[in-house]
């Protein structure tokens, strides 16, 4: 029907095919659409055309791929300036998600392949800057008690991205926004908690807290995990349970979609 973000979402789903999930909503072994580039492509860039910038850098780094059929490094160079042009005037005004997507622009794009095209030189000192601007508004911002900040940053920690990696402050930080009086936020911390602690009792223990305030993806998660895991943890009554939970999220979902 038309709509940009729709395409972007789907250009999205077929980019996520490539990702080492072996099993979809219903079926094992299965992927919920096949990994297929030309459908990547098209619909990122039925996005970009319509006016989705989200979708710009995604199209600029496929003309960048010299394994796509498309590839066209001046059409790259064009989305990618598109890409910062759109995110400078928000990250000027102290959008710190505009600041690390110019940063990623700047850390993605190899400007020296393209600076016959008008490439922009200094990719990396360029990146780092954004990156350290972001990090310096976030904290500012989590001091004052913005729980989504501390997500960010306990990311950033965990990544080192415009900082030097640290593992206890990434856990802190995302531990604090767990404390949030909003349930979204809270899945979103326990959720982040669960990918990167390195306990795999403490893992489980957060999917459970999230799957608990109504996350389908972690009661999935639980539902694989009870099912597959050998030994003690191999539970095939608790994972029946996490099935049937996430089987009625997903059939209340489905029945509040739009019917047109």
């Amino acid at each position: 029907m038309g709509n940009a973000d729709a395409m972007y979402l789907l250009g999205n789903i077929y980019d996520e095919a490539k990702c080492d999930y072996d099993y979809d909503l219903h079926k094992e072994n299965e992927r919920i659409v096949s990994n297929d580039d030309e459908q990547i492509f098209k619909w990122y860039k039925c996005a970009a055309d319509k006016g989705c910038k989200k979708a710009f850098i995604e199209v600029a780094l496929r003309y960048l791929d010299e394994d796509n059929l498309e590839c066209n490094k001046r059409a790259a160079n064009k989305w990618f300036k598109m890409a910062i042009s759109w995110n400078q005037s928000a990250a000027e005004k102290g959008d710190p998600v505009a600041m690390l997507a110019i940063a990623e622009v700047y850390s993605r794009y190899n400007f020296n392949k393209t600076l016959r095209y008008g490439g922009l030189p200094n990719k990396d000192s360029l990146s780092d800057r954004w990156r350290k601007f972001a990090f310096a508004t976030l904290k500012r911002r989590a001091d004052e008690g913005d729980a989504e900040a501390m997500i960010e940053l306990g990311i950033m920690f965990y990544y080192g991205t415009g900082v030097t990696k640290n593992y206890a402050e990434s856990v802190r930080f995302l531990k604090r926004a767990a404390e949030s009086d909003d349930d979204k936020i809270k899945i979103r911390a326990y959720r982040k908690l669960a990918d990167i602690i390195k306990s795999n009792d403490d893992s489980i223990s957060f999917y459970k807290k999230a799957a608990q305030l109504g996350d389908f993806i972690s009661m999935r998660i639980l539902w694989k995990h009870y099912k597959t895991e050998k030994d003690a943890e191999k539970n095939l009554a608790e994972a029946e349970r996490w099935l049937k939970k996430s089987e009625e999220i997903q059939t209340a979902f489905l029945a509040n979609l739009p019917k047109d």
